[in-house]
């Protein structure tokens, strides 16, 4: 049997007017004729990728890179073109370490994805292998 009927939940997604933006407002709304809730959840958003230093490395890889931005979690990992980096560690929100995974050269873009698998991304030639 069915829990609830059509019509009677709401799920609104909206983005709160805090400068914070690794946060997103998430409302619930049910409405039977037994049971009437309105909650509100907060949820993480996607990391950004804002910059990065430096810009450039070997192709033999092990270049330390250090990736600035936002939301970025505990347990991120991060890629460079498509090949994963190593010794990754989230400093803060807004920074994380790693090593660059040894590439072909060529402009690459730098990826960070959480936990959640949301990811944010800089674009190539956000890091260049000679």
């Amino acid at each position: 049997a069915a829990l609830l009927s059509a019509g009677e939940l709401t799920l609104t997604i909206s983005e709160p007017a805090e400068t914070d933006s690794t946060k997103v407002s998430v409302t619930f709304t049910v409405q039977t004729s037994n049971y009437n809730e309105n909650t509100t959840v907060a949820g993480l958003a996607a990391p950004t990728v804002t910059s990065l230093t430096p810009t450039s490395g070997t192709s033999a890889g092990g270049t330390s890179i250090t990736i600035t931005g936002t939301g970025f979690r505990t347990g991120a990992r991060v890629k460079v073109g498509t090949a994963a980096a190593t010794s990754v560690v989230v400093n803060s929100a807004t920074s994380i370490t790693c090593a660059t995974p040894a590439g072909t050269a060529g402009a690459k873009s730098v990826t960070v994805l959480n936990e959640d698998n949301k990811q944010g991304m800089k674009a190539s030639p956000a890091f260049t292998y000679s």
